[in-house]
């Protein structure tokens, strides 16, 4: 088991100390010290900090990373524990694709667009357009 500083495990990670620090003061990181109270991480506080990574990409919130990570403690009873994480993943997998789709969507209307920027624009494509931009806002709105 490798103990490594904070900067190393930064460095090797692509992330600031400072975001390291903030994690473990958000409770996201069990960090051990050392006599001299400088913080040591071995193994697992790299693999459960890169674990935090993927999901703030997958933009799970501080709060909800913070819940999924305390449903490995032993204090809640296993049922609970399976319940609750499923649903929290659920919920977080629906949100994802909406995005998902929203994005696709995005990606239409830039297509869409890109002739508009050399030829003149006619009354299909400009309705085309708007009808992209209302779903596309429709659709972003229904996200929060």
């Amino acid at each position: 088991m490798a103990l490594n500083t904070i900067k190393f495990l930064a460095d090797k990670l692509n992330i600031s100390a400072s975001s390291i620090r903030y994690y473990e003061k958000h409770g996201l990181l069990d960090i051990k010290r050392e006599n001299n109270r400088y913080r040591i991480y071995d193994d697992s506080d790299e693999q459960q900090l890169k674990l935090i990574l993927i999901m703030k990409y997958a933009g799970f919130t501080l709060k909800e990373i913070n819940e999924l990570l305390s449903l490995n403690d032993n204090s809640i009873p296993e049922q609970d524990c399976i319940e609750r994480t499923n649903n929290l993943l659920l919920n977080k997998k629906a949100e994802i694709l909406l995005k998902i789709e929203n994005y696709k969507k995005v990606v239409e209307l830039i297509d869409l667009m890109q002739p508009l920027a050399t030829a003149e624009t006619s009354e299909e494509n400009s309705v085309e357009l708007d009808n992209l931009i209302n779903t596309i806002f429709n659709n972003k709105i229904k996200e929060k």
